[in-house]
């Protein structure tokens, strides 16, 4: 697409070696149903707004390294998925009602914001591999958005090198779901997330930020699964809505806190 025009692709299977964008104010606007085989490009940095109108799928790379796409957009409903195959390189990727799945390898390059205010929002991660999500998780209001690690992530590692949620302030992440035996890892400070949750197929939350501060909520767990996981110096503070700090319950104990040698876990209030 050359200039700041708006192309329109329908629904139904498109098979290119690439949908390219020229212009930096040049969009790709695809229906609900549209499905991508191949890569979604730009010649701009950043440059290029790519939108979804509802559920879809790309199986090549979203931008690309010096080349990252300006927004993508997710304007689904509550009931629409789009599902990535490979890398998401954008300045800003929103997500709307629906879900962003990455699958395979994909990771996300840039700001994830999750824009929808009444259902918040879902990033899927389920593909079985690794997967980096490389820069803040922006919820934009409290108790907004889920992040859920499924299954087929098997044993693979889940990054997060950026914040979640804002601790300065009463944003934070609706939930937090683990159910693949893997490891999410936070490298990043200051976090606000209102609930974790462990599922039937367990796994490890690791935080090894050196001295980082975050606020989680409830920590819970499906039949005594999950492992907390210490590997730098951490504290954890009540949550928007939490009176306090919890991990697991009588009923539904964690597995496991691991602290690594010479590290604190520090549990206080806000």
């Amino acid at each position: 697409s050359n200039g700041a025009a708006t192309v329109k692709i329908g629904a139904g299977a498109h098979k290119v070696n690439a949908l390219h964008l020229v212009d930096a104010n040049a969009q790709f606007e695809f229906a609900d149903g549209a499905e991508i085989t191949g890569d979604i490009t730009t010649a701009a940095a950043p440059g290029g707004i790519v939108t979804f109108l509802g559920g879809g799928k790309v199986t090549g790379t979203t931008g690309a390294g010096g080349n990252a796409l300006t927004t993508v957009n997710l304007n689904g409903d509550s009931t629409k998925t789009v599902q990535f195959g490979k890398t998401i390189t954008a300045t800003n990727t929103n997500i709307g009602a629906g879900t962003l799945e990455l699958n395979n390898a994909g990771d996300i390059v840039g700001i994830t914001n999750f824009t929808d205010a009444k259902n918040g929002g879902t990033l899927l991660i389920s593909g079985a591999a690794a997967h980096s999500i490389n820069g803040n998780v922006v919820t934009g209001g409290n108790n907004r958005g889920t992040i859920s690690i499924a299954n087929g992530v098997g044993a693979n590692a889940v990054t997060f090198t950026g914040q979640i949620g804002d601790r300065a302030n009463a944003n934070s992440l609706k939930l937090l779901s683990i159910d693949s035996g893997n490891s999410a890892i936070f490298t990043g400070n200051n976090s606000q997330i209102t609930s974790v949750s462990f599922g039937a197929n367990g796994g490890t939350l690791e935080f090894n930020k050196a001295n980082a501060t975050h606020k989680i909520g409830g920590i819970t767990s499906a039949g005594n699964q999950g492992t907390l996981k210490i590997t730098a110096n951490t504290t954890f503070e009540a949550a928007a809505n939490n009176a306090a700090v919890t991990f697991g319950t009588s009923a539904a104990k964690l597995a496991e806190v691991e602290i690594a040698n010479g590290q604190t876990m520090t549990v206080g209030d806000n």
